[in-house]
């Protein structure tokens, strides 16, 4: 889609998103509509799928401009690194708690209903053992967490899933070792190089050697896991698990099974305990419309 084009789309759907005559809430993509709308009363309000955080924060950008709008839109992204990074922005744009939707269900008890259908009993059957297992695959997601700061570190814009170039899921299972009763990160450089090979040409400029040097770097900094892990990473990482964790039945699930069981299993308790949600709550008295539905 060319720049004109674009522009012209966004405009179109701020015109859209003004003339509604409900409360507008917007979102990035499908699984945010899925997810978020469990939340809210849809006879009062709307949920919209923007196509992508950029798209979504030029669309409310547009609609800044309609102040009567604005007061009864609003937007929830995903924080990505803005905790980090401490970006601000307009009020009426909400971000995660984490840095994803994936990572605050990860954080839930949605996690431990997810882990009791998949894994096998010694690795869920009490609390210490489903915490063991949830640092286990927070461990192993970590180095990629560090992979994509310094992805965008260094403006790289690589892409860890299938795009135009590839239509091949990133290869986890070439740095994390997942057999029968092992799971285990491999290491940093193993990790590296299957990113470079990943991204072909584009992988090729970069000097591998430096690269590990400074993601080792990174992981020294030791970041707020919750505001560095992405949830892609954690749902692809859970399924290549069921190698060595699954229940038998469950072996052949996809990080796909993984992200719908989450969904489904995040109830409004978990979503309640959130900073989004009394966010969302709050804007909903300001503006005098009970849209979210409260417990």
């Amino acid at each position: 889609m060319n720049f004109r084009k674009e522009c012209e789309e966004e405009e179109f759907w701020a015109s859209e998103i003004a003339m509604n005559p409900l409360t507008s809430v917007l979102v990035e993509g499908e699984s945010d509509v899925l997810l978020y709308s469990k939340f809210l009363n849809l006879s009062l309000c709307s949920i919209e799928e923007m196509r992508g955080k950029e798209k979504l924060l030029k669309i409310m950008e547009i609609l800044d401009n309609i102040k009567s709008k604005t007061k009864r839109t609003i937007a929830i992204v995903d924080a990505d690194l803005d905790h980090l990074t401490q970006t601000t922005y307009n009020p009426n744009i909400l971000l995660t708690d984490t840095h994803d939707a994936e990572i605050m269900m990860f954080f839930s008890s949605a996690f431990e209903r997810v882990i009791k259908e998949y894994f096998k009993k010694e690795k869920c059957n009490t609390q210490e053992e489903i915490e063991a297992t949830r640092n286990k695959l927070i461990n192993l997601s970590i180095p990629m967490a560090a992979m994509r700061i310094f992805d965008k570190n260094n403006n790289l814009h690589f892409s860890f899933k299938p795009n135009y170039d590839t239509e091949k899921d990133f290869p986890y299972a070439k740095f994390i070792n997942a057999k029968s009763n092992i799971l285990e990160f491999i290491n940093i450089e193993k990790m590296v190089s299957t990113t470079c090979s990943y991204h072909g040409n584009q992988g090729q400029t970069i000097n591998q050697k430096e690269a590990v040097e400074e993601i080792k770097e990174i992981l020294s900094k030791k970041y707020p896991i919750h505001f560095i892990l992405h949830g892609h990473d954690i749902m692809h990482i859970m399924e290549l698990s069921l190698k060595s964790y699954g229940k038998k039945t469950k072996q052949k699930k996809t990080f796909d099974d993984f992200e719908t069981s989450f969904r489904l299993t995040y109830t409004l308790e978990d979503f309640s305990q959130t900073t989004l949600y009394q966010n969302l709550l709050n804007f909903s008295y300001k503006i005098n419309v009970p849209f979210v539905i409260t417990k």
